[in-house]
């Protein structure tokens, strides 16, 4: 089988030598059936021409049916079309996508900036490097509560702008760049990611409290630390104010540490555990109070563990034993479970 596929005149495909083609000089949708100089057989040619897609198709096989010519002609053109259709639901996937990005970077930047002009103060008639320097001490100095607050919601929202970037360029991008993995204090990680919510978690009335723990993982920094930050993140939107976030640690068996992130937080369907983890989902309980963003938290979280080997549970309160209200909203206990390989 020989063939040229075009869109509009333009090739698209083929699998024959334009410069020793038999494909020349074809009417649209008729077929002949002609004796090849070349290969020293009767062969069919033809052209089948439908909507911008046009089949140029030569075939040896029952040269006297135009009936299979038709049908191999017409199998070529719809793969081409579906071809087309994918491509361009892939580019639709991929503007979703990058739109997506941008729009949360620009959300982070603006808080960055936001809070680097309640330090900076740029509406001063200060004038000059010295006392630009001299009114932010003054900033610093006279406002220490507001500054402190300031610096947090600055590497608070930078974390979030770099674990966008990671996102974007381990899940989206394909980057196959192996991970780095190395030992890790499982406590410092997480505290570390900790110290840049703790404003969040004060302006709710949280509490944290988080055991000591001296074991080590077997992690990639990168990756990990992506997965804690939109976890915690998570934390700070969904846990209901004036209660108190645990986090423990035990071991499952001599490879394996499970941590355990218990709260109180926005109540969790049981009909939304088969779909919570799914990109693009959003509860209907943070739906409805507006906290849910784009739905690709607990995707991301969920992947970002597995690329570290690890695993990522949930539990609900089925037994609705610790339910409550909480100006208006539902409530009750919520557990995640990660489990990470121990070094």
């Amino acid at each position: 089988m020989r063939f040229i596929i075009k869109e509009n005149g333009k090739i698209l495909v083929k699998n024959i030598d334009l410069n020793d083609c038999c494909l020349d000089n074809l009417i649209p949708n008729q077929t002949e059936k002609y004796f090849c100089n070349k290969k020293k057989e009767f062969r069919r040619r033809g052209v089948f021409k439908k909507g911008d897609i046009e089949v140029l198709l030569c075939i040896n096989e029952a040269v006297d049916s135009t009936r299979i010519w038709k049908s191999k002609a017409i199998l070529l053109h719809d793969f081409i079309e579906t071809f087309k259709d994918l491509k361009i639901e892939l580019s639709k996937d991929f503007i979703t996508i990058t739109d997506r990005l941008t729009h949360n970077l620009k959300k982070y930047n603006a808080h960055c900036i936001q809070a680097s002009e309640n330090i900076l103060d740029p509406y001063s008639n200060s004038s000059g490097t010295k006392s630009q320097i001299d009114t932010i001490k003054s900033n610093l100095t006279l406002n220490v509560s507001k500054s402190s607050s300031s610096l947090l919601k600055i590497i608070k929202n930078n974390k979030l702008i770099q674990a966008e970037l990671s996102v974007y360029d381990r899940l989206y991008k394909f980057n196959n760049e192996k991970l780095e993995k190395l030992s890790h204090s499982i406590h410092r990680l997480i505290k570390a990611t900790l110290s840049a919510f703790w404003d969040s978690f004060i302006e709710n009335n949280v509490v944290v409290e988080i055991e000591n723990c001296y074991d080590e993982v077997n992690v990639d920094y990168e990756t990990i630390t992506v997965a804690l930050v939109h976890l915690i993140d998570n934390c700070t939107k969904y846990t209901c104010p004036h209660s108190t976030l645990n986090i423990t640690f035990s071991k499952l068996n001599s490879k394996q540490l499970i941590i355990t992130f218990k709260m109180l937080s926005l109540r969790i369907y049981e009909y939304e555990l088969d779909e919570i983890f799914n990109e693009g989902f959003s509860g209907e309980l943070s739906c409805y109070l507006g906290l849910n963003g784009s739905g690709t938290g607990m995707y991301i979280i969920k992947n970002f563990i597995e690329l570290n080997g690890g695993i990522l549970n949930l539990k609900i309160d089925t037994n609705h034993s610790k339910n409550m209200k909480y100006n208006g909203s539902e409530y009750e206990e919520n557990i995640f479970e990660i489990i990470l390989p121990l070094t």
